[in-house]
């Protein structure tokens, strides 16, 4: 081995370190969130459901949207579709396949009967929108369009809370409760940011193509923030906000974080994109039939393996036909 590889594989080396240590960060940003946002949900009355899908959704969507902003004004058009179609993919298949074998998921009914269908519509209006003009391209005006039916989406979840306000004692003061779910946030937009960077300098370093890259290492990498959320909150029986932060930050991912980048500037969904949303789609249509189907409103730990095993195979895919 000459010189030059040396330092290369040092370089590497060193790299991997930082990884794990964003993934401490990570970890600890989780923890803090989920205490935080716990008790700040006793505190307001509201349920940890709500929470999770917003507050703690939004929070871990951060770098979903600081990246697609960034990729958007530069009209990298690969890096704005795969981030968040990648991410959505991750978040179900990975995330949620991860959480559901830490610890079963218990899952309101209304999240499968309202919030999920939610979801799938969110994606199934990408499809639409791209499919409705030539060459798939979503417009400026499709971006509004997305926009507006977030925040229609905001009003339903807002509406829902006021309806069901009941306080119950919590082990935090409200200042407390705040101080650690804004600490636990920031925790894991560094630590998410952090492994994003590392992770794709790793792979450029091994000649991994751009797209593999966007659809994976980036996708993966800003889903981090959900991983450690979700995963933490199956381990501390929190179903509500491993489950309400999923469905919560695809919904966001889509009609929010998509839409604000079609406003910077149009999106050219191509042939190979439109078949990763269809997956997603697809992906997305099993979710909601896991939970008709064997335990009713759960996710078992069979479901779990069954959904890493898909995302496995997806990935392998994707290097393969890179």
């Amino acid at each position: 081995m000459n010189l030059g590889n040396q330092d290369k594989w040092y370089i590497v080396l060193m790299l991997f370190i930082w990884l794990l240590l964003s993934f401490a960060i990570l970890i600890l940003g989780a923890h803090f969130l989920i205490d935080g946002a716990t008790n700040l949900a006793k505190r307001l009355g509201v349920s940890p459901l709500i929470i999770g899908l917003t507050v703690v959704a939004f929070g871990t969507s951060l770098p979903e949207l600081a990246v697609n902003t960034q990729a958007s004004l530069i009209h990298d058009n690969d890096l704005v579709i795969g981030n968040i179609i990648g991410s959505n993919i991750a978040n179900i298949l990975l995330i949620l396949g991860l959480a559901a074998i830490t610890r079963e998921i218990t899952v309101r009914r209304e999240t499968a009967n309202k919030h999920i269908p939610i979801m799938i519509g969110s994606t199934l209006l990408v499809v639409l929108l791209a499919g409705s003009t030539s060459g798939g391209l979503i417009r400026r005006v499709s971006g509004v369009i997305f926009l507006g039916v977030f925040g229609l989406f905001i009003w339903y979840v807002m509406r829902t809370a006021k309806k069901n306000l009941k306080t119950s004692a919590s082990k935090m003061s409200l200042p407390a409760c705040i101080s650690s779910t804004l600490l636990g946030l920031a925790l894991l937009i560094v630590g998410g940011v952090l492994a994003v960077h590392m992770s794709q300098s790793i792979a450029r370093s091994f000649g991994i193509s751009e797209r593999v890259i966007a659809l994976s290492i980036v996708a993966i990498g800003t889903s981090l923030p959900e991983l450690a959320t979700s995963v933490v909150a199956a381990y501390k029986r929190h179903s509500d906000i491993a489950i309400g932060n999923i469905v919560g930050s695809n919904i966001i991912n889509v009609l929010f974080i998509f839409g604000l980048s079609a406003v910077i500037h149009p999106i050219y969904m191509n042939q190979r994109a439109m078949l990763d949303t269809g997956f997603l789609l697809l992906i997305s249509i099993l979710l909601l039939a896991c939970m008709f189907v064997g335990k009713k409103y759960r996710l078992t730990k069979v479901n779990g393996l069954v959904f890493l095993s898909i995302f496995v195979i997806y990935v392998a895919s994707l290097i393969r036909w890179a």
